[in-house]
């Protein structure tokens, strides 16, 4: 009878007709566009530095079979869910997360690397404070360098200035960036962070209008409007090989979907905040598209023509992605 009541104790979980018991508090979540380089270099360094039970859950996005059942027979521990539909990272991570049953969940992206044990540490200092509800460390480029150690509030003036290149507003010194210890910040990076699973669905996971971004910038502006408290851990730290992936025709795609979701996030809903940003992004690419016209570079020339081209659009973000996706795909043929 006691080994009958422990056992209902126990969650179940069944993936790909395996039943796993599931007694782990935190799960990492990734998403992988068919990387294997990428992914087996982040799930290795997850591996060899967590000590914690945990549960390892991959979105394996529009992966290849080939690669899919080197991925599966390499890590037959994970989680694998597959989709081979066009889908953003806001909705390829909630296409997980709706799953998860554990308390805590690590958001990771597939272009990290753990070279301390970043989840076992993350996780002492979350469960010892009650008032934090993302836990986020600091994110090292690829040569040393502090890519984030916490964020600032965004503005649209903040916006304005990084997008234009005048000034990189979101680095200036704050108490919300590049304190020491642990200490509270406002905003997040989707590259790593850990969070309450019950603080996270009550946020209504990630906005999935942001098919590319802001969506975890929207997240932590949320999160801190609703009072929930974002904090950084600076005696973690993971590697975040940002940048590295190739410049490709997909840019075409993304660069205008990213545009439409960075102008619903910073108007607020507002007419005038909405006409300025428009305004301001179609001057300049405008500008940009005759510039790449002239060096020659066709991907930038055509992202940013798609960008003049869709500015004014009443498409979502990824109705944006899709249709010019569509389009790169067709002129292959």
């Amino acid at each position: 009878m006691v080994l009958q009541m422990l056992m209902e104790d126990v969650q179940e979980v069944k993936i790909d007709n395996v039943e796993i018991m599931n007694e782990a508090k935190v799960a990492i979540v990734i998403v992988c566009m068919n990387n294997m380089k990428n992914l087996v270099t982040c799930l290795d360094s997850i591996a060899k530095y967590t000590k914690i039970e945990h549960e390892v859950w991959v979105n394996a996005y529009m992966f290849s079979d080939e690669n899919l059942k080197i991925a599966q027979e390499k890590y037959p521990y994970v989680h694998w869910v597959i989709n081979n539909e066009i889908a953003g990272f806001a909705e390829n991570n909630n296409m997980i997360l709706r799953q998860i049953k554990t308390e805590y969940v690590l958001v990771l992206n597939d272009d990290t690397e753990f070279k301390e044990p970043v989840l076992d540490k993350l996780m002492e200092t979350i469960t010892q404070h009650e008032e934090i509800s993302i836990l986020s460390p600091v994110l090292y480029l690829a040569d040393g360098s502090v890519q984030f150690c916490g964020r600032n509030p965004i503005t649209i003036w903040d916006f304005i200035m990084i997008d234009t290149s005048l000034a990189d507003t979101a680095k200036r010194p704050s108490k919300y960036i590049n304190q020491k210890g642990l200490f509270q910040t406002y905003n997040i990076s989707g590259a790593c962070f850990l969070i309450r699973m019950s603080d996270f669905r009550e946020l209504g996971l990630f906005d999935e209008y942001y098919f590319f971004s802001p969506e975890d910038t929207a997240l932590s502006t949320l999160a801190n409007k609703k009072g929930y408290q974002c904090w950084v851990d600076t005696n973690v730290g993971v590697t975040h090989y940002f940048g590295k992936t190739r410049k490709s025709k997909v840019k075409q795609a993304v660069l205008p979907a990213l545009r439409a979701g960075c102008i619903k996030f910073y108007s607020e809903g507002l007419l005038w905040k909405s006409l300025l940003l428009k305004t301001i992004i179609i001057i300049q690419s405008t500008l940009k598209t005759f510039y790449f016209f002239v060096k020659g570079d066709i991907i930038e020339y055509h992202a940013q023509k798609n960008c003049v081209a869709t500015i004014f659009s009443k498409m979502t973000p990824k109705e944006i992605f899709v249709y010019y996706y569509n389009q790169i795909n067709q002129n292959e043929k």
